[in-house]
């Protein structure tokens, strides 16, 4: 299920860290959404409260590519805590 679908073409994917979640489940996930949607460009939003991801640069510049023709775009935000 599309989390929020812009048109035919375009779908916004939210993930959220949790307390139980490891970087493997999260990878999985994402890979898992990329073939799903058969929209040419996927942004993923991932609210990483749990900071799971050690090095956002890094894992955005994983993802964010062409892949099977299609444009992925990752936004990463990891809260700070006061």
């Amino acid at each position: 299920m599309t989390d929020i679908l812009l048109d035919s073409d375009c779908v916004i994917e939210v993930k959220c860290s949790r307390d139980s979640m490891r970087i493997k489940n999260l990878t999985e996930e994402i890979e898992a959404d990329m073939v799903h949607y058969s929209a040419s460009e996927i942004y993923f939003f991932i609210y990483d409260k749990e900071k799971i991801i050690k090095d956002p640069a890094n894992f955005k510049k994983t993802y964010e590519s062409i892949i099977k023709e299609k444009k992925i775009h990752i936004v990463i935000h990891q809260p700070k805590k006061l």
